[in-house]
């Protein structure tokens, strides 16, 4: 594998870890931490920081990939490179899209700025559109921007992002804050239920991707393209795996019943801490969550080497017009 895909499966890994950050923190502060709660304040001002790292971080993805292209398109020196931009820029289906997606990250960005909230009114239109240009650029838009597969890996790039994204997150305001941000047993069940709606829109849109671009099931295991995704198709059932210890084993042991349960059942109360059920639970419910977030950097970097592998039905089609032979196209 050459040194320059390698640097732009780094540049595409960092860039879907900023944007799931960003969908992650949105999707904390709109649908799942509790309102008013004086306490949460501190979180919210920590995701609003994260968010503008991860805001800036994909303005810096979003020039080095315009740089990628103009290297591609001017096949030669800094100079060409330079000369190449505005051709890039305002004759190529890319540089349109990358316009609409440096518009959206600078109009996120002046909102952050200016103070909003991370799930304010305002924010998730442009993290919407930032995540439109993404599959517009990728292996999906080949079939068209309005077909059936740019709209279901829309839809993908979305749901994986707002459910990876909320787990590297909440990893970010564990460390940050000593375990967590309070109230666990209230928001961490709205949390699994979102990540579980996200999960569902996952595998179907991921399922009907993954039918156009594999031309069979043993493509898998037969090109470069389909070993990659078999190996993401891993770590993803692992993450999925994790997930699911946490919603069905630790967060009964969070609910205010299973703790009330447990003091009944507990008669040597003097020699256990109060609370201790609760922080036992809590403290596995962070660890599985730190663990299901490294696999989802993983994850982002199998998806990144996706980006720059042809997918086999495109393979299998160029290699059948390459066997047509010219006498057949009237050359």
């Amino acid at each position: 594998m050459s040194t320059s895909i390698l640097f732009s499966a780094l540049v595409r890994w960092l860039d879907f870890a900023a944007f799931a950050a960003l969908a992650g923190a949105a999707s904390l502060d709109l649908v799942v931490l509790p309102r008013g709660p004086a306490e949460l304040e501190l979180p919210r001002r920590a995701l609003r920081r994260l968010s503008l790292m991860a805001a800036a971080a994909l303005l810096l993805t979003s020039a080095a990939e315009l740089a990628l292209r103009a290297v591609t398109l001017a096949g030669g020196g800094i100079g060409a490179v330079a000369a190449a931009l505005p051709s890039v820029l305002a004759r190529t289906h890319f540089g349109s899209l990358w316009l609409l997606r440096t518009a959206a990250l600078a109009v996120l960005w002046r909102l952050l700025r200016a103070g909003h909230r991370v799930g304010s009114a305002a924010t998730p239109f442009p993290i919407v559109a930032v995540a439109l240009a993404t599959s517009l650029t990728g292996h999906a838009a080949d079939r068209g921007d309005a077909s059936l597969a740019a709209l279901a890996d829309w839809l993908h790039v979305l749901a994986s992002a707002t459910w990876t994204g909320g787990l590297l997150c909440l990893s970010y305001l564990a460390l940050g804050k000593a375990g967590g941000p309070a109230r666990l047993d209230e928001w961490a069940p709205r949390f699994s239920r979102l990540a579980g709606l996200c999960v569902l829109g996952v595998v179907l849109s991921g399922s009907y991707s993954a039918w156009i671009e594999l031309a069979s099931v043993s493509t898998l295991w037969s090109t470069g393209y389909g070993r990659v995704l078999a190996v993401k198709l891993a770590f993803v059932l692992g993450l999925v795996g994790l997930g699911a210890v946490n919603r069905f084993r630790v967060l009964p042991a969070l609910s205010p019943a299973a703790r009330r349960g447990d003091a009944a059942r507990d008669f040597d109360v003097a020699r256990r801490p109060p609370g201790a059920p609760h922080d036992a639970a809590g403290s596995r419910f962070w660890r599985l969550v730190a663990r299901e977030a490294v696999l989802a950097l993983i994850v982002f970097a199998c998806t990144a080497l996706l980006v720059q592998l042809t997918p086999s039905r495109h393979l299998h089609h160029h290699e059948a017009v390459a066997r047509i032979p010219l006498a057949a196209i009237g050359c």
